[in-house]
């Protein structure tokens, strides 16, 4: 009952996630984009039309110079073969926030630590047209044009030339994140408050979940939708948090309960001892 309570608290504090790391993460990945677009006049491809294609991930590295990153990704060779494997094993931080914690073998739709949660929306209305590239220029504004999606639910490793459908991004922007958290005896599954996007301008945010409407108007560059600094409280949907979902691991839960037991014992013991060892010396006194 008590590791239930805590549980619950834990995953109800875990419920206002810890946002810097992310948006900080999205700021630079969408500098990186910026770079490339300046060095190319062009933004790059969500997946380039080359053969094999390469993800956009792949195209910034050369512009993350604050980032250790792998040089050696082979373009000639698909992202998944034998020699870009090894790459996939190098994935830098700004591409996930997991901390190298592997939330699979509990909840097998989680993302691993190889696996990116920063995804582009694909489709030839938004800033990644999927055949041809974009300048860096949006007719509904830069700073109200989304660039980049915080999507924990999607299984995308980093180096994998594949993101986000427009139907994808306004259906995740429609409704909580799902987040996973790990800790010593237990791991949950939870709703988180907001999702974070990137917008062209490289500024970040915490967005709450969002009519359908309002999601088209923030994903497509050219829908000629005013969208306000400040938008009115009827594009926001009603949410209730569902009740997390935990797994425990109760082998580290009966390991400790046992150490736990044994310690008990041993202070009995030796109390006992001592009992015993005194009582013999004041007999013999």
């Amino acid at each position: 009952m008590f590791v239930l309570l805590v549980a619950q608290a834990d995953a109800t504090e875990a419920s206002q996630p810890r946002r810097n790391p992310i948006l900080n993460d999205l700021r630079y990945l969408t500098s990186g984009i910026r770079g490339f677009e300046s060095s190319n006049d062009n933004l790059p491809l969500a997946s380039s039309d080359t053969d094999p294609p390469v993800s956009w991930r792949v195209a910034i590295l050369p512009m993350l110079e604050f980032c250790d990153v792998p040089e050696d990704y082979d373009v000639a060779a698909p992202w998944d073969s034998s020699s870009n494997r090894h790459v996939l094993a190098q994935v830098p931080e700004c591409f996930t926030y997991y901390e190298g914690l592997d939330f699979t073998p509990y909840f097998p739709r989680a993302p691993r630590p190889t696996d990116t949660c920063y995804l582009a929306v694909v489709d030839d209305r938004t800033m990644w047209h999927p055949k041809r590239p974009s300048r860096a220029f949006a007719r509904d504004g830069d700073r109200s044009t989304v660039l980049l999606i915080e999507a924990p639910e999607m299984r995308v490793p980093w180096t994998e030339p594949r993101d986000l459908t427009l139907d994808e991004a306004v259906d995740l922007l429609g409704k909580p994140v799902r987040r996973y958290a790990d800790h010593w005896f237990w791991v949950a599954e939870f709703d988180g408050y907001t999702r974070a996007v990137a917008y062209l301008d490289t500024h970040g945010e915490q967005l709450r979940p969002v009519t359908r409407e309002f999601a088209l108007a923030l994903l497509t560059r050219n829908g000629g939708e005013e969208i306000p600094e400040y938008p009115s409280a009827d594009v926001f949907l009603p949410w209730e948090m569902s009740e997390p979902t935990y797994v425990y691991k109760w082998s580290r839960i009966a390991a400790c309960s046992v150490g736990v037991v044994l310690v008990v014992l041993a202070c009995g013991m030796f109390m006992y001892v001592r009992s015993r060892r005194r009582a013999a010396m004041f007999g013999a006194s």
